[in-house]
């Protein structure tokens, strides 16, 4: 079997940003969850206005994944890159504002600006489109798993040729909780990790972080053992 390996970890979260006064704040508490992150630092001063939290937020911990494993896409052929992000939340505050305006004041008073917002996509497009990864581009919306599937995807899509390196990870915005304490224990932010073949990596002197030896997602009938 093809060796794929981790070389890079990328994580954006309130928790990495160490605001412990957002962390211990209940969902209702008032404050603005927005507040942790600064997208200047990671996506400059211009080009993000009109991206969702969960694209901006992906797009920085993308940029941190690259730096930690010392990857340069521009060195990398375009065709040899692939992308695969799970989500569930991405565009659900988006579709959720929709809603309301439509409702109240029609579809004429939608934002233009914010309209391509509405697509879970979208998030993983903004790093195909930055970075000229163009082997594949997939978003996964698989409940509680899709994170752990964006590995798999991609390691699968590597050990079939698709692909000889990517980025693979999951990006979410604030569960909207509908009154159920569970959810509210989900927060926001995201998490990249760069996947390379093994003999590649192995190749530029990469630092490997870990190996994919294999894995598997599926759902259980509730009641199973």
């Amino acid at each position: 079997m093809t060796a794929v390996v981790i070389t890079g970890t990328g994580l954006v979260c309130p928790a990495a940003a160490s605001v412990p006064e957002l962390l211990a704040a209940p969902v209702d508490a008032g404050l603005d969850p927005s507040d942790w992150f600064d997208p200047v630092p990671y996506l400059g001063k211009r080009g993000w206005k009109y991206f969702s939290p969960a694209t901006r937020h992906l797009l920085a911990a993308a940029g941190l994944v690259l730096a930690d494993a010392d990857l340069d896409p521009t060195t990398q052929r375009d065709e040899s890159m692939g992308v695969v992000i799970g989500t569930n939340f991405a565009a659900a505050p988006v579709v959720g504002r929709f809603d309301e305006v439509i409702v109240a004041e029609g579809a004429d008073m939608l934002s233009p600006a914010e309209a391509a917002n509405f697509s879970v996509n979208i998030a993983a497009s903004q790093i195909s489109m930055k970075y000229a990864m163009r082997a594949f581009n997939l978003t996964l919306t698989d409940p509680m798993v899709a994170g752990v599937e964006s590995l798999l995807t991609l390691s699968a899509g590597m050990r079939r040729g698709r692909a000889r390196l990517g980025i693979a990870g999951a990006t979410e915005e604030r569960a909207p909780c509908g009154g159920e304490p569970a959810l509210a224990a989900f927060g926001e932010g995201a998490c990249c990790f760069t996947l390379e073949l093994a003999s590649d990596a192995a190749a530029r002197g990469a630092t490997v972080r870990a190996v994919l030896a294999g894995g598997f997602s599926r759902f259980l009938p509730p009641g199973a053992d």
